[in-house]
């Protein structure tokens, strides 16, 4: 495809009986395959229709999850180039100085490549019953994300101590050392699709990344997000050419067609409940061969997509042949 520069990126499946190995393995090859930037889900555990979903070994009765920047920390240590993050931490369950030290010693780790994944904590209200958190309605919940930040851009920009009374956050001269690689900061996606989100990233955010690629979000519907928040980012009077549109998408990719679909209409149909899928989800699919899963990335890249991120389920049936065909064929195809 002429004239476009597509950045490709994967989430680590870090559930769903996944080794530690194994996920160091898929890091291995997602870099080696040309992949730029490698997510990690961000939460106490997934429903369980997402993980029963993701393959046949999934135990559904110990719904597994490794701790995100834990995992995070070892992938920078055996990688040298791609970028790294959340996928989307909902920030509501850190306390911001603590993430921001987290953060600040991965992008060291890692000599610079972190990329922060910001989110205001939906659909976690199973999660945060289950560990008797506080799930309070979504306008609590995006302002508190909005003050996380702001905070954590303070501990890491200020050269001093840093002392900051907000509503739901505080800290008095607080050390705030070591400062991250990049500078004022790491890179701040954020995940969502509803009007707040699209508001706060046309006026704050480095990159916007929403689910429902390849399903319930339409390339119309990008297009149409994208351009709410470009204009966001003029009217704040920033350049909206350097936002990054990103998307994470369910990608189902096999040897044939047949193969993928069966596997891609199993899940869809754990995922909802057992529901068929419907015309819009058909229609947006990004299913079959790697041709097939090329044309389906080419209508959201003509959106206005610039940065893919394929999520892991359904799981491949051979992984080193799934990243082959990404490196050999859907990549350079990209980036030619």
């Amino acid at each position: 495809m002429k004239n476009v520069k597509v950045g490709f990126g994967i989430q680590l499946p870090t559930w769903a009986n996944f080794s530690y190995e194994e996920n160091i393995e898929y890091a291995k090859l997602a870099e080696d395959a040309g992949f730029d930037y490698i997510c990690v889900p961000d939460h106490f555990f997934l429903h369980v229709e997402r993980w029963t979903a993701t393959w046949d070994k999934a135990d559904p009765t110990r719904p597994d999850m490794f701790d995100p920047y834990t995992i995070l920390a070892a992938v920078a240590a055996v990688t040298k180039k791609v970028r790294l993050g959340p996928g989307f931490t909902p920030l509501v369950y850190y306390n911001p100085g603590r993430l921001a030290r987290i953060i600040a010693t991965i992008d060291q780790i890692s000599n610079g490549r972190f990329l922060m994944g910001a989110g205001a904590a939906a659909n976690r209200d199973e999660e945060a019953k289950a560990y008797d958190l506080p799930y309070y309605g979504f306008n609590v919940r995006f302002r508190m994300m909005q003050e996380s930040i702001r905070l954590m851009k303070k501990l890491w920009t200020v050269d001093g101590p840093v002392t900051f009374k907000g509503k739901y956050y505080k800290v008095d001269n607080a050390p705030a050392w070591p400062k991250p690689v990049q500078k004022p900061y790491p890179p701040i996606w954020y995940g969502g699709s509803g009007s707040k989100i699209i508001e706060e990233v046309g006026k704050n955010g480095d990159g916007w990344g929403p689910g429902g690629i390849g399903t319930r979000m339409s390339p119309a519907l990008y297009t149409e997000n994208m351009n709410q928040i470009k204009a966001f980012a003029k009217q704040a009077g920033r350049d909206p050419e350097k936002i990054v549109f990103c998307g994470h998408a369910v990608m189902s990719m096999e040897k044939t067609y047949d193969r993928a679909f069966e596997k891609f209409n199993a899940q869809m149909k754990i995922s909802s409940g057992g529901k068929d899928l419907t015309d819009e989800e058909l229609k947006n699919s990004i299913v079959g061969t790697s041709d097939d899963c090329i044309a389906g990335i080419e209508r959201y890249v003509k959106a206005g997509l610039n940065h893919f991120v394929s999520n892991p389920y359904p799981h491949p049936d051979n992984l080193k042949d799934w990243f082959t065909e990404f490196k050999e064929k859907i990549i350079p195809y990209f980036n030619t």
